[in-house]
């Protein structure tokens, strides 16, 4: 069974016949014995999730890339969080598939920018299991768009199968920050430490961004705007569910 994407997709201001059965459909969405799972489509679009119709066509400024950045990063977390909920109550018992997501709107694949997402696709194939990463008691940043909504300074998970641990961790603050990953794998240090950083988040040029390579570490330095990859190729003990900033 598809759902339709609710609010993440659809916001206050969609009006007309279209928008409205949108909602009607999953105003009628009921558990039935004839379907198992339902899928539903994550796709953000900028003019609603920020509030302004013309997001799209305005040049890209600093304050728009910040405005955009943030807005994006509070529907895609709290805003997933929400449909997600809201399905589960719908339709108690049956399982919920993300068939198709993109940050990007309607751009599902352009071509050389796909390095973090190669991440995730390595990570979490072959039988890897999932822990999700959260600062302890860190405080959430507000969107600022068109729904009340926020998102985590940083945050990550541990994909672990029986050869490999891997660890990626997302900086989605201005500031860098240090994360102690000795709670993850106590004693041995990482295979590798790479690091894929934005710190300029209205840069446009193509190919902007490298994956730079650090010295293996249990103290993980994160730059701003950032995701970082850490690898252990041996099996580390079952991780905590909290990272720790490190001690200044």
């Amino acid at each position: 069974m598809q759902a339709a994407p609710g609010s993440f997709g659809v916001g206050p201001g969609d009006q007309g016949p279209f928008w409205d059965r949108q909602r009607q459909w999953n105003d009628d969405l009921a558990p039935a014995p004839w379907f198992d799972a339902v899928t539903v489509h994550l796709y953000s679009r900028l003019e609603e999730v920020t509030g302004d119709p013309n997001a799209n066509h305005e040049p890209v400024t600093e304050a728009t890339a910040q405005r955009n950045f943030a807005a994006l990063m509070a529907r895609h977390d709290d805003g997933t969080d929400r449909v997600l909920a809201d399905l589960e109550a719908r339709v108690p018992g049956k399982e919920i598939w993300i068939t198709e997501w993109n940050p990007r709107g309607g751009q599902v694949w352009v071509q050389g920018q796909t390095a973090a997402l190669a991440w995730f696709c390595d990570a979490a194939n072959r039988g890897a299991t999932f822990q999700r990463l959260l600062e302890p008691s860190a405080p959430r940043i507000p969107g600022g768009g068109s729904q009340l909504e926020t998102y985590a300074a940083v945050e990550g998970a541990v994909f672990r199968r029986q050869d490999r641990v891997v660890v990626l961790l997302q900086n989605a603050a201005a500031d860098s920050r240090e994360c102690d990953l000795t709670t993850v794998a106590a004693g041995p240090l990482p295979s590798r430490v790479e690091t894929l950083a934005a710190p300029d988040l209205a840069d446009g040029s193509e190919n902007a961004t490298t994956v730079n390579s650090v010295a293996p570490s249990l103290v993980v330095t994160l730059p701003p705007y950032s995701v970082t990859r850490v690898v252990w190729e041996t099996t580390a003990r079952t991780p905590r569910k909290h990272l720790h900033r490190a001690a200044n």
